[in-house]
């Protein structure tokens, strides 16, 4: 097994972080192998239909700067990823900038703890927190949508 990566709350978490070139969003090669991981994971569950890859910045450039560079990066790990055998239409990327911090943009360590990038699955929708076991009947599908 893996011990980088787990499968749990909706997410594909990972251990390390997926690095970028200073302000760029150019993947550094020390983190193909996490990505091969993310890759290898995506193959073998092909019942996780759609993965949105959301990337993330820290505070210190503007907010237009930060969400721009935060899309370009979960772009390229998108494009990454296709490269390397996972259909494009199983992913999206989202960036959102410094706009969802996990630690406070206080001091380096909490700022290199937001520079981040998150593979949240979409589909299948799962609620947060919660570790899912297949129904034993599934109920019929049909429209459900509400005017």
């Amino acid at each position: 097994p893996n011990t980088r990566i787990s499968v749990d709350s909706g997410q594909i978490r990972i251990v390390e972080q997926v690095f970028f070139a200073t302000d760029r969003d150019t993947i550094l090669p020390r983190s193909f192998r996490i990505l091969t991981a993310v890759a290898e994971v995506l193959r073998a569950a092909p019942h996780i239909r759609r993965v949105s890859v959301n990337g993330h910045t820290d505070n210190r450039a503007s907010e237009e700067h930060n969400n721009d560079l935060s899309q370009r990066r979960a772009n390229s790990v998108m494009r990454w990823l296709t490269e390397h055998g996972i259909d494009a239409s199983r992913l999206e990327a989202h960036g959102y900038g410094a706009s969802r911090p996990i630690a406070p943009n206080t001091n380096e360590a909490g700022r290199a703890r937001n520079r981040r990038v998150e593979f949240v699955i979409l589909d299948p929708a799962q609620p947060q927190g919660v570790v899912t076991q297949p129904a034993a009947a599934a109920p019929p599908t049909g429209n459900t949508s509400r005017p």
